[in-house]
This record gives structure tokens, C-alpha cells and sequence, in this order.
């Protein structure tokens, strides 16, 4: 699966529902656009894999879709940063 594939199944999940919520921080959620929870999820994935927690000073919290999981392991930070700039809006 690409990473464009990935966002779009992202994407569904959040659609029909099947997420969970992580908190970090003491927060109210708003509702912003599905788009920017799935770039927002893809980062902190992103982090994840590569070991990197500046996540948490980054997002007060992540939309978790329920069993999805993508290796960034192999996808630099360059290679990632490109796709985010292919999918803003």
C-alpha cells in the first residue's frame, strides 16, 4: 500500500467512525475537517515509528483510526515531508 493509498483508507475509516481518540494534553475537541486529522495522524505515525516524540509538543491530540498501520521505517523525513506538501489543501 503507498502512502496516497493509505490516506485514503484513512480517510474512510474516519468517515464510518472507527477511531479512537489519544489525548496529550487537558483539551476540548473541536471538529476540524477529516483531512487534517488524517495529516495530523500520518505525522504522529510518522514519529512513532522513527522514535521521535516531538509529537507531543506538537499535537494536544491524534484521531487513532482502529487497525490501521502504516511502516515509516523505510520513508524518510524528506520523502514523507513531500508527500505532505502533495496532499495540503
Amino acid at each position: 500500500m503507498t502512502l496516497h493509498e493509505y490516506y485514503d483508507h484513512i480517510i474512510e475509516q474516519y468517515k464510518k467512525k472507527n477511531f479512537k481518540v489519544r489525548k496529550f494534553k487537558k483539551v476540548s475537541l473541536s471538529k476540524p475537517s477529516p483531512h487534517l486529522e488524517v495529516l495530523n495522524y500520518l505525522m504522529y505515525e510518522w514519529c512513532m515509528d522513527h522514535n521521535d516524540e516531538r509529537y507531543k509538543d506538537i499535537f494536544d491530540y491524534v484521531v487513532v483510526p482502529n487497525d490501521c498501520d502504516f511502516d515509516f521505517t523505510s520513508i524518510t523525513f524528506e520523502e514523507f515531508f513531500q508527500f505532505l506538501k502533495e496532499k495540503k489543501i
